[in-house]
């Protein structure tokens, strides 16, 4: 009863709850990239801000003992477990919300790190150490995109052959159709080939030979 006749409050609370959950967990997702370097994308920070926004199985348990303790009156307690429930209850909804809130965000990552760039398969060849990431699904891009970002930081410092200097030193290996025949170039340090990562002879023949 109590619930019912205080419905607007708890909508209103629910909503305060998950907007203020939402924004803190993004935010941090925002920190400066010299504090933490492998900071997530907008877009994952997206995700991850409103996949999370909702209440959690531990806020049962603290107003239980609340209310146990009497540090909290019984109605007020109702009240706070309804908007909990509630916030759960929306997670499916929350889910699609951030797919499409960040979407825009992906298609902007995409076209800055992962803009395709056509060429012949014929003659391609990589670093011989380069670092493999087998798949370019939606892990596989998110991967690619860390490493290009952590590569980039420290492309200056590294040492390699001068016969190797300018290959690709990061490749993705997809077996989408749409691979076959092109090369994506994510960048002059990066490539992304059609064919099994996991054949060791897929490897060779782009010229690694010892992946990392």
């Amino acid at each position: 009863d109590t619930v019912l006749r205080e419905f607007p409050t708890v909508l209103t609370g629910a909503i305060a709850l998950i907007f203020i959950k939402a924004s803190t967990i993004f935010l941090a997702t925002r920190v400066p990239k010299w504090i933490e370097p492998n900071r997530l994308p907008v877009a994952e920070g997206i995700r991850l801000a409103l996949l999370l926004a909702g209440g959690g199985e531990f806020a049962f348990v603290v107003l239980a003992l609340a209310e146990k303790l009497g540090v909290l009156p019984n109605d007020l307690g109702s009240l706070l477990t309804a908007i909990v429930l509630i916030t759960m209850a929306v997670t499916p909804f929350l889910g699609q919300l951030a797919e499409t809130a960040s979407q825009p965000f992906l298609e902007d990552q995409e076209g800055s790190i992962v803009s395709a760039i056509e060429g012949s398969v014929e003659g391609t060849e990589v670093a011989e150490n380069a670092i493999v990431v087998c798949g370019y699904g939606e892990i596989g891009q998110a991967c690619l995109r860390v490493l290009y970002e952590e590569y980039r930081l420290v492309k200056d410092l590294l040492e390699r052959e001068s016969d190797t200097r300018n290959l690709p030193y990061l490749v993705a290996f997809g077996t989408d159709a749409s691979l076959t025949g092109n090369i994506l170039m994510p960048s002059e340090d990066a490539a992304v080939l059609f064919g099994d990562a996991s054949n060791p002879v897929v490897l060779q023949s782009a010229g690694i030979t010892e992946p990392s």
